[in-house]
């Protein structure tokens, strides 16, 4: 994980660490965009599967994905700001656009 900090100067594993429901649903975004591997996937949704909350995050998570997803749909960056974007990042050119839903 990249270090970064927050505002109150703590690295952002560490904040994490101590607030244990944050991580989750950092999981949990990482699982719905197919991020995780196969154990921490299988680890996670025998949780899921366990655990009302989570499962209602996942559900939460997939609907605004599609959501936002239909909502741009055919909705692009003009040119010169998808190149500061690419730039930033460090790359020349950005992938093939989102995960469909």
């Amino acid at each position: 994980m990249t270090n970064y900090t927050t505002g109150e100067g703590r690295s952002f594993e560490e904040y994490l660490r101590k607030d244990p429901r944050r991580t989750s649903i950092m999981r949990i975004q990482h699982y719905v965009d197919g991020e995780l591997s196969g154990g921490e996937v299988t680890v996670l949704e025998q949780h899921i599967v366990e655990c009302t909350d989570c499962e209602e995050e996942v559900r939460m998570e997939i609907l605004v994905k599609r959501l936002v997803h239909r909502s741009c749909a055919g909705e692009t960056a003009p040119q010169g700001l998808r190149e500061k974007v690419a730039a930033r990042l460090g790359r020349g050119t950005f992938g093939q656009g989102p995960k469909p839903f």
